[in-house]
Parts: structure tokens; sequence; C-alpha cells
């Protein structure tokens, strides 16, 4: 029979195992991506672009 402590180790490594090889991965895929991944997509710029134009008065509804 298997005691106790063995299945604690058992599951502990078991369950490192499975966090170390998402976090393997995680970074396989992030250096798949491209570096400015993060910036605003050029939708977003032209909407901050015609909220700034319409702020300042400057827009195309006058």
């Amino acid at each position: 029979m298997v005691s106790f402590r063995t299945l604690i180790k058992t599951r502990l490594h078991f369950g490192f195992f499975l966090f170390y090889e998402t976090l393997i991965g995680l970074k396989k895929f992030a250096s798949l991506l491209p570096n400015n991944w993060l910036a605003e997509t050029p939708q977003e710029l032209a909407l901050m672009r015609l909220a700034d134009n319409l702020r300042k008065g400057s827009g195309f509804l006058k």
C-alpha cells in the first residue's frame, strides 16, 4: 500500500510539472508575438483623433 506522504509528494510533483509546462508554453507563444502586439489598432487611433478634433472645435461638424 502507498503511504499518504508518497501520495502527497506525487501530487505536488505532478502539479509543479503542469505549472512548469504551462509556463514554457506561454513563453513560446509570447516569443511568436510581434513586439507591438499591445499597441492600439488603427481604428482606436482614428477614434482618438476624431475625439481630439471634436474637443478642440476643429471638427468637420461645424
